[in-house]
This record gives C-alpha cells, sequence and structure tokens, in this order.
C-alpha cells in the first residue's frame, strides 16, 4: 500500500506512517491531520501515473473533471465535479468489462489534486 499525505503546504510521499491520536506521523513527522492522508488506489491513469484518492481526472473524451473517492460500498469511484453536490459516483475500471467508455481508466488522466490545484473544483486552471 502506498500513501501519500498534505501538510497543508506540500504533499509527502512517505515510507513509513504512523497514525496517532494526535495526528499522522509520516517519516517521523508529526502532525498532519488524517484527513489529509490519501491511499493510491492500486490504478493508473492512461499515461501511466498512479491515482491517489483526491486525485482530479480529466476524460480525455470529454474533457469532464471529476475527483477519485472511496466508496461505502467497498470500491473507488470518479465523482465528477459537475454532480459533486448531488455526488453520483461511476466505478473506476480498466476497461475489461461493460461499463460506460467514459469511466474507463484507459480514457483517464491525472491533472492535479484536491490540496495542491483547488482550483481545478471550480473550473479554474487545467480544467
Amino acid at each position: 500500500i502506498k500513501f501519500r499525505a498534505w501538510d497543508t503546504k506540500r504533499m509527502h510521499y512517505p515510507t513509513k506512517i504512523e497514525i496517532l491520536p494526535e495526528g499522522i506521523n509520516c517519516d517521523d513527522t508529526l502532525g498532519i491531520p488524517d484527513k489529509y492522508l490519501m491511499v493510491w488506489t492500486g490504478l493508473l491513469d492512461f499515461k501511466g501515473k498512479e491515482i491517489f484518492e483526491g486525485d482530479v481526472l480529466r476524460s480525455s473524451r470529454h474533457k469532464d473533471l471529476a475527483v477519485v473517492e472511496w466508496s461505502e460500498l467497498g470500491h473507488w469511484v470518479r465523482v465528477p465535479i459537475s454532480l459533486k453536490k448531488g455526488w453520483v459516483g461511476f466505478n473506476m475500471t480498466d476497461g475489461q468489462d461493460g461499463i460506460d467508455p467514459d469511466m474507463k481508466l484507459h480514457y483517464q488522466e491525472v491533472i492535479g489534486n484536491l490540496y495542491e490545484h483547488p482550483e481545478l473544483l471550480t473550473g479554474g486552471a487545467g480544467a
């Protein structure tokens, strides 16, 4: 399992994580709130980049943006930013099934994440 953590200034890719009541200890740096800990999904975008929780994906077919989240149903989903208030998620897939082709990973590109690129959530730079 791979993690990354946001400390409100920069992203960390720790090799050691300890979760404590007062925060997360990443490689002996204490104090990162657990809400800023993101796990790797185990999936790659069409360029081979690792997809983490909190990443913003762009569909190469329709240019729509979506955020990667963990579903309460037990799988990773891409939640279109335009639908975020209504929370409609779509399973992410490697294309080996009958799911809508726009949801398949070979059409998805990581263009940023919620923390380093918050402007993506409002259609700003890179949108």
